[in-house]
């Protein structure tokens, strides 16, 4: 249970760890300083240089999010942390793909193909280059390599099993055979001339030939060295050593020869202990054991997903009984203030589609009643066409068929809020409010709680649209328009 702790709380430091570093980019990018309400600054102007610059470190910061991210989601056995994963994750994928058009699209020109004269132009170009950037920052080249998520293929399993029997009941078909060799037609080997006799008896002497001049070299060599330590054997004074001493000084070599092969042991030892060395003994086993409880994480992982389904399915019956006549009455009284206000206006609804209509459509700016909304608008952009079209007719008659002049595009501005800027941080505020912190000491399987789930059965669109239809009914209606006129005529 310690492990299984240990591990899980790994991939929530891990997580985040990703989020906090999310919150640090959504700040750069501006997203905080919008929301705080201040005095919006003027974008300052950039150059290419500047706005490639800017991109290319938020692309790499993206990235590093994106790797941790992506090993949290592939790891983690708990089903509703998953799916918080993965919508950051989905987000975070969206603006590397963002960020890397941007890279091809102000990519600085180079100095053989940049334009002396006239405004700096960007050169777009798909091989962009970030190596001086991956310098400062200390990074190897790897990082800019993208791993294709796991999940892109495990979530298409079942079809590209299909698939694969498929195409091999073809080949047994067609070919009578499991696997069907397909030739490389791009890659083809170059041409090799025909070998005569003479040439590879020529080859081969000359090969023997060097082989007996080294070994000869090497023979001569070892003649020379042991012809003079001969000589020096010979020209040095032999006196006797006493028998105390000879031992002495083998002790002393066999002594130095252990204490150094243990010295060079405890070194490796040490070595592979803070990892920067593999162990020899157990690396295959490791490797094993490893594979082994991925295995097993990935069935938890099935386990538990299956398990948290069955329990939204599970909810929704347990929320309708107990919840359900609750629920009723407080969607009855909203309907039947509705119909109320609609009645003292003197209007008399048939049915509860405008009801809807306003309830569905709440958050969205409201059409303009003067103007007439979306029809006025169209026709006051082609009128805009309509009105640039002839001035550029009269400057192209007044200049006597010059060109128009390119219209330049302005630089991109390196601060300021998207939707997809929104998105992920709404995202991080609320993995603030649910999962930052949360006490999970007494989950060690990491099965789905309890409580967040009734939320999500009971927030659901489908357990939504079950209730309406449970708590109001057409004889409600007519009652409360019958009440409603009889009052109004006593009144």
């Amino acid at each position: 249970l310690d492990l299984l702790k240990m591990a899980n709380s790994t991939y929530d430091n891990l997580w985040n760890q990703a989020i906090g570093e999310l919150s640090e980019q959504l700040h750069v990018e501006g997203v905080d300083d919008e929301e705080e309400g201040g005095q919006k600054e003027e974008p300052r102007e950039v150059t290419i240089f500047q706005a490639f610059q800017h991109f290319a470190c938020l692309y790499i910061k993206y990235l590093q999010i994106f790797r941790k991210l992506e090993y949290c989601y592939d790891c983690m056995i708990h089903p509703q942390k998953r799916i918080a994963v993965k919508q950051v994750l989905e987000m975070v994928i969206r603006r590397i793909l963002e960020l890397k058009n941007d890279l091809v699209k102000w990519n600085p020109p180079n100095s053989y193909v940049k334009i002396p004269q006239g405004p700096e132009e960007a050169f777009p170009w798909e091989y962009v280059h970030l190596d001086d950037i991956l310098v400062d920052l200390k990074l190897s080249p790897e990082m800019l390599e993208i791993p294709v998520p796991k999940y892109f293929k495990e979530n298409i399993k079942s079809r590209i099993y299909q698939r694969d029997r498929i195409v091999t009941g073809y080949m047994r078909l067609k070919h009578n055979t499991d696997n069907f060799f397909v030739p490389d037609l791009y890659e083809t080997s170059g041409s090799v001339d025909a070998m005569t006799l003479e040439r590879a008896i020529d080859i081969i002497q000359r090969n023997e030939r060097g082989r007996q001049g080294f070994e000869r070299a090497a023979l001569v060599r070892h003649l020379r060295e042991k012809e003079r330590q001969g000589r020096i054997f010979d020209a040095s004074t032999r006196m006797e050593m006493d028998s105390d001493l000879a031992a002495t000084n083998v002790q002393r070599v066999i002594k130095g020869f252990i204490s150094r092969a243990d010295a060079r042991k405890e070194r490796e030892n040490e070595l592979m202990f803070i990892g920067m060395k593999p162990r020899k003994d157990n690396v295959e086993v490791l490797d094993v054991e490893l594979k082994v409880a991925y295995i097993k994480r990935k069935q938890e992982q099935a386990e538990n997903k299956e398990a948290y389904e069955k329990a939204l399915e599970d909810l929704k019956g347990i929320i309708v009984d107990e919840e359900g006549p609750e629920k009723r009455e407080e969607l009855r009284e909203e309907r039947t203030l509705w119909v109320t206000d609609q009645i003292a206006q003197e209007k008399f609804p048939e049915d509860l589609e405008e009801f809807y209509i306003n309830k569905t459509f709440v958050k969205e700016e409201p059409l303009e009643a003067t103007t007439g909304g979306k029809g006025d608008k169209k026709a006051d952009k082609k009128d805009d066409k309509k009105a640039s079209k002839g001035k550029d007719d009269k400057k192209g008659g007044k200049g006597g068929g010059k060109a128009k002049e390119e219209v330049i595009e302005a630089m991109p501005k390196l601060q300021g809020r998207t939707e997809l800027t929104d998105g992920m941080s709404k995202l991080v505020e609320a993995y603030e409010d649910v999962w930052d912190g949360r006490d999970e000491s007494d989950n060690f399987q990491q099965k789905h709680d309890a409580e967040l789930a009734k939320e999500v059965t009971f927030f659901n669109r489908a357990s939504y649209h079950i209730g309406i239809s449970l708590s109001f009914r057409w004889s409600d209606l007519v009652f409360m328009r019958t009440s409603a006129s009889r009052w109004t005529k006593c009144w």
